[in-house]
């Protein structure tokens, strides 16, 4: 396997070499994942701000839009989103979850106002041009 950790869950990482064992590890995804991914990760947005998370065994990223962390994206291709931690009301996380929904053409966002979920990011974008929508469906959490 490629992509396989053979380390401790615990063993340190230092945060400058996140994104080369990120890089390390996505190696072993399929082209379209790693072409969404690379979306997510290099969008061009003045309020878009990727952090590394050192995490030595599924090492990832997190985005902050605006500065509110709006989804984590992990080597293994999957995308989180941290719901349940946007700014309230509610109805207003309801209101982006919808709004995602439509523009991506994609029910899984629908009912997750309270939770964290992920999933592989293949199901959720069709390809790398789907992240723009994203970006502007979660911008609207710090109006």
């Amino acid at each position: 396997m490629l992509n396989w950790y053979d380390g401790e869950p615990s063993d340190p990482i230092r945060p400058k070499d996140v994104e080369k064992k990120f890089d390390w590890r996505s190696q072993g995804l399929s082209q379209e994942q790693r072409q969404i991914i690379d979306r997510l990760r290099y969008f061009d947005s003045p309020d878009y701000v990727p952090e590394w998370l050192p995490r030595p065994d599924i090492p990832g990223f997190t985005v902050r839009i605006a500065g509110i962390e709006c989804f984590k994206v992990s080597a293994n291709g999957t995308i989180a989103f941290p719901c349940h931690r946007w700014p309230k009301p509610v109805d207003r996380r309801t209101a982006v979850l919808e709004r995602l929904a439509d523009a991506l053409g994609n029910e899984w966002f629908k009912g997750r106002e309270a939770k964290k979920k992920s999933c592989d990011v293949s199901f959720l974008f069709r390809g790398p041009d789907d992240v723009k929508p994203l970006v502007e469906a979660l911008s609207e959490l710090s109006s």
